[in-house]
C-alpha cells in the first residue's frame, strides 16, 4: 500500500494540477492541501523523522514566502506559488534547487513558445476551443503549472520518497 502511495499520490496530484492549469489558468486549492494532507500521513509511513520532517517544511515554507512575493509583484500565480511550495514540501531541501532550477528552464522555454506561437493564427478547429483561445491570447499568461510538473517529475526519482521505498 505504502509503494503504491508513493508511486502515484504526488506525481497524479501534480499532474492534475498542470493540466488544470493548462485548461483553466487555475490550480485549485484542493490540490495544495491535498498534497499537504498526503504529506502529513505519508511521511511516518516511509521513515520521515521528525527532524528530516521539520526540513521538508521549512524548505516549503521558504519557497512558499518567495512565490508569495513573486505573486505580490505580478510575477508569478497564486496557484503557482502554492504548488510550487507543496512540491518543495515533499521533495525536501536536496531536491528543491534541482526543482527549482528545471522548473525555471521549462518555464522559460514554454513562455517562448507560447510568445512564438502567438503570433500566427490557429487553425479554425482550435480557435473555436474556449481555453485554447485564451492560451492564445496576446498578452496572456502563461500555464507554469506546466512547467512546475516538469521539475517536480524529474527530481522525484531522486526524492528520499523513492529512496525510502527501494530500501
Amino acid at each position: 500500500m505504502t509503494a503504491f502511495l508513493v508511486l502515484t499520490l504526488f506525481p497524479s496530484l501534480v499532474i492534475l494540477a498542470g493540466v488544470n492549469d493548462l485548461f483553466t489558468m487555475r490550480i485549485p486549492n484542493w490540490i495544495s492541501l491535498a498534497l499537504f494532507a498526503g504529506f502529513v500521513v505519508m511521511a511516518p509511513m516511509v521513515g520521515l523523522g521528525l527532524e528530516e520532517g521539520a526540513m521538508h517544511l521549512l524548505t516549503g515554507g521558504l519557497v512558499l514566502a518567495a512565490g508569495f512575493l513573486l505573486f505580490a509583484r505580478g510575477i508569478l500565480g497564486g496557484g503557482d506559488a502554492k504548488l510550487m511550495a507543496i512540491c518543495a514540501l515533499w521533495l525536501g531541501w536536496p531536491q528543491t534547487l534541482p526543482f527549482l532550477l528545471i522548473t525555471g528552464v521549462v518555464g522559460g522555454g514554454l513562455a517562448l513558445a507560447f510568445l512564438a506561437a502567438r503570433k500566427y493564427p490557429l487553425p479554425a478547429s482550435l480557435a473555436a476551443q474556449a481555453w485554447v483561445q485564451r492560451l492564445m491570447a496576446p498578452g496572456g499568461g502563461i500555464p507554469y503549472g506546466i512547467a512546475i510538473v516538469a521539475g517536480a517529475m524529474a527530481v522525484y526519482p531522486d526524492s528520499v520518497w523513492m529512496q525510502n521505498l527501494a530500501t
